[in-house]
């Protein structure tokens, strides 16, 4: 999958380089950085248990020949930036402008969960690097009109509910379990709409999409309000 727009200026025009002319940042919207994730949560085990939740969802980046992660300097008395994207074509459409430059820069992509990141994020808060994950430009757009909201600019998650506001759905599971879907793609979120609805026709005209912003569903992870247990993050397809 290839993004619409060179990624390389999009994330020089965030990380505020003023180096070279930078374009729209329609592409590439930084989405999730270690502040955006930070939690007050002292539970060993519930983060441990999040990040496992988190780590259903595959994520890339690039590292260079040498051994060392690319990462974009932003400039004086900032943190490197890791560019992290949820598709590995986002990833390799970087690393091919990086061949570009002069000397070229060689990297290969690294799939990583997305847990793992979050772990990352937690512990490097305070250091000289941070990850920065950037979300699909569609995705973005998807969850604008679906909350009617254009300024919408954080990596969304989308989930099921009731029309009525009496919640979301869960699903069933083999256990006799429920978890709670958040999906990373919004075509997989109405795919399960419309299959909940073709099973029973009590759902007709009941169910809609609704997108969040993925920091919100960890917050409520970290701070108790859903039960980590339940959650499940649907991936890309």
């Amino acid at each position: 999958m290839k993004l619409p727009e060179n990624p390389l200026n999009s994330l020089l025009k965030f990380v505020g380089s003023k180096r070279l002319t930078t374009y729209s940042l329609t592409a590439l919207c930084l989405l999730l950085t270690s502040a955006a994730l930070a939690g007050d949560a002292e539970n060993g085990k519930e983060l441990k248990a999040i990040t496992e939740k988190l780590n259903a969802v595959p994520v890339y980046f690039l590292k260079q020949t040498t051994g060392e992660i690319y990462t974009i300097d932003p400039g004086v008395d900032e943190a490197s930036v890791v560019p992290v994207f949820f598709y590995a074509g986002s990833a390799e459409s970087l690393q091919d402008d990086l061949l570009t430059k002069k000397p070229p820069v060689k990297t290969t992509v690294v799939q990583e969960g997305l847990g793992e990141i979050y772990s990352s994020m937690r512990n490097r808060e305070k250091s000289e690097l941070k990850h920065a994950l950037i979300a699909d430009p569609a995705q973005v757009d998807a969850a604008r009109r679906i909350t009617n909201n254009n300024s919408f600019n954080e990596t969304p998650v989308f989930a099921v509910r009731m029309k009525d506001g009496s919640g979301f759905l869960t699903m069933k599971n083999a256990d006799g379990t429920h978890s709670l879907p958040f999906f990373v793609e919004s075509q997989r979120a109405f795919a399960a709409l419309n299959l909940m609805v073709n099973q029973n026709n009590d759902f007709e005209g009941k169910l809609a999409v609704s997108a969040i912003p993925l920091r919100t569903a960890v917050g409520d992870m970290i701070d108790g309000r859903l039960e980590t247990k339940n959650v499940l993050f649907i991936p890309p397809q």
